[in-house]
């Protein structure tokens, strides 16, 4: 069987998807010939499978373009004294008596 190009798998799996879910396709089918084959169960559930990675991938595309927009320069960190073992410093109410 030749293979079928990207967007012709599609049709055909969003013309199967319509006909299992009981709803009438858009267009109607072409008749089957033998230049436009048939999928089987395992091609259409290997289409699905890639165009939900495909889908997801661009969700995360999307996703990542949102919080990189969102994000801008990076924030300065703030200045906290650190209090380490052996420092001479005392700690007194909300501040630092030396």
């Amino acid at each position: 069987m030749p293979a079928l190009p990207i967007a012709a798998r599609a049709a055909l799996l969003g013309a199967a998807l319509a006909l299992a879910a009981g709803a009438a396709p858009a267009q109607p089918a072409p008749p089957a010939s033998a230049a436009q084959p048939r999928l089987t169960p395992a091609e259409l559930d290997a289409l699905r499978a890639q165009q939900r990675r495909d889908a997801f991938q661009q969700l995360q595309r999307n996703l990542r373009e949102q919080d990189r927009a969102r994000a801008g320069a990076p924030q300065p960190s703030p200045q906290v004294p650190i209090l380490r073992p052996g420092t001479r410093i005392r700690p007194f109410g909300n501040s630092y008596a030396r």
